[in-house]
């Protein structure tokens, strides 16, 4: 079995043994994944990628206060930037997602609120670790709703 479902922050990629958190779902991306925990973090990323969209979004700011001072810069420039900087969170939104894989084993329970799952499991390091999977289609739903009943 190897199935796959998009969520809001990236891709789950699932198959006998494990649940794969990744960016783009492809299969060839879940090799070097390591569980939760032991894997190393790389928490700058995720901050970069959170922090372009909010420096471009600091810039309309200052053009639009420097507009009303000088006459200089047109709206058009400023409603560009918003733009790019929308443009730019939703293309990086991916990016922010964690890679890891979780051993289906480890699973302890998974439930569910709305279009949403949340997964609790043991990481690596054996803590009690919870992830949450938002804006899920019906195929995610319908395959952790599988896995929670082979679970039992």
């Amino acid at each position: 079995m190897k199935e796959w479902f998009k969520y809001e922050y990236g891709y789950v990629n699932i198959d006998a043994e494990n649940l794969y958190f990744t960016n783009t779902g492809n299969w060839s991306e879940v090799k070097g994944l390591e569980e939760k925990g032991i894997q190393k973090q790389n928490s700058f990323r995720q901050f970069r990628m959170k922090i372009i969209p909010f420096v471009l979004i600091l810039i309309a700011v200052f053009l639009f206060l420097f507009q009303f001072d000088n006459n200089k810069i047109k709206f058009s420039t400023i409603f560009g930037v918003l733009a790019l900087a929308f443009a730019s969170r939703k293309y990086l939104k991916r990016e922010i997602g964690k890679k890891f894989k979780l051993p289906i084993s480890k699973i302890e329970n998974i439930t569910f609120r709305g279009e949403a799952a949340t997964v609790t499991f043991r990481d690596g390091e054996g803590k009690l670790t919870e992830e949450l999977l938002e804006k899920l289609p019906s195929k995610g739903m319908k395959l952790l709703e599988e896995l929670t009943l082979l679970k039992l």
